[in-house]
């Protein structure tokens, strides 16, 4: 039984017998549901941490126990959760990094983490990107031939997915000159002048571009996936809600046309109700089965 307070990043055991989940704080900030839960899945679960983790969540291949990371100023905390003992008995491992994905395997712990300066001089910044290890992308990518050569990834099967911000980065590498064989961008920005026009957040942009894209156009423009989309250009999922007003659903329409007008296979699913984040059970239930369809077609076969 799934508690009613919206639950997030839900995790299943190994085992298909228990369940974990976050419930994230609402706008107004934390309330008592906010924090980690758990419990049996046939059952009622209960909240047993404050935590709010900034990854997902993984269950070992056997047994309760799963794993998480919580970032901080100077890196993460990766906690190893035992739902049978108190958070004082949680076994906890300081990380120089700011990770991003867990995943327990049955040979390791693997935590997916980006350089503690990868995103200093982000793309939603005023700074130039030189190409390097700043560019978030870039270091992104250099995460992906780590992978490849430590023989976790297939080079011809890596794709790319985020949502927000992480959807923005997303429509950037698909745009081109990445790694990634496909993408699925979720309420992502990709044309900053017309959603600095159209967002509910405008001064948000002009804080993190250092200006309006009246002066600076060059740098809105520069900064923007439609501008890049080109024959390099890889397949995209594009997700958004309809009822968004912190990134608008005429984000995705750009970029969707962008890509059909190019060629580029591109699947745009808007749902009706639904904001910044997909709310509704059978929405939630319809975009995991077309994200897990679209990485099977893409992802299907090495290159």
């Amino acid at each position: 039984m799934l508690h009613a307070d919206h639950p997030d990043r839900i995790a299943v055991s190994a085992g298909g017998d228990a369940a974990a989940f976050i419930i994230g704080p609402t706008p107004g900030g934390p309330t008592k549901a906010t924090g980690l839960w758990y419990g049996p899945l046939s059952g009622q679960p209960a909240k047993i941490s404050d935590l709010v983790p900034d990854t997902n969540l993984a269950f070992a291949p056997h047994g309760p126990a799963f794993a998480l990371a919580v970032q901080d100023g100077e890196g993460s905390r990766l906690v190893v959760v035992d739902p049978a003992a108190g958070q004082a008995d949680w076994a906890e491992h300081r990380l120089p990094v700011f990770a991003e994905q867990v995943a327990w395997t049955a040979d390791a712990l693997i935590v997916l983490a980006a350089d503690p300066g990868a995103d200093t001089a982000s793309l939603t910044s005023g700074k130039p990107l030189a190409g390097g290890a700043e560019d978030p992308v870039v270091a992104r990518a250099a995460g992906v031939a780590r992978c490849v050569e430590d023989g976790i990834a297939d080079p011809g099967r890596v794709a790319a997915m985020g949502a927000s911000y992480g959807g923005y980065l997303t429509a950037w590498a698909i745009a081109g000159g990445t790694p990634f064989r496909c993408g699925v961008v979720i309420a992502g920005m990709s044309d900053l002048v017309s959603c600095w026009g159209t967002a509910n957040n405008a001064p948000f942009y002009d804080y993190l571009l250092q200006g309006q894209p009246a002066g600076l156009p060059a740098l809105y423009l520069e900064r923007s996936p439609v501008t890049r989309l080109g024959a390099a250009s890889v397949p995209t999922l594009i997700l958004h809600g309809r009822e968004d007003r912190c990134v608008p659903v005429g984000q995705a329409e750009e970029l969707y046309a962008g890509l059909r007008r190019l060629g580029v296979p591109v699947e745009f699913v808007s749902y009706p109700r639904e904001g910044h984040d997909v709310r509704e059970p059978a929405h939630v239930a319809d975009e995991r089965a077309r994200v897990l369809r679209w990485f099977g077609t893409h992802l299907g076969a090495s290159s």
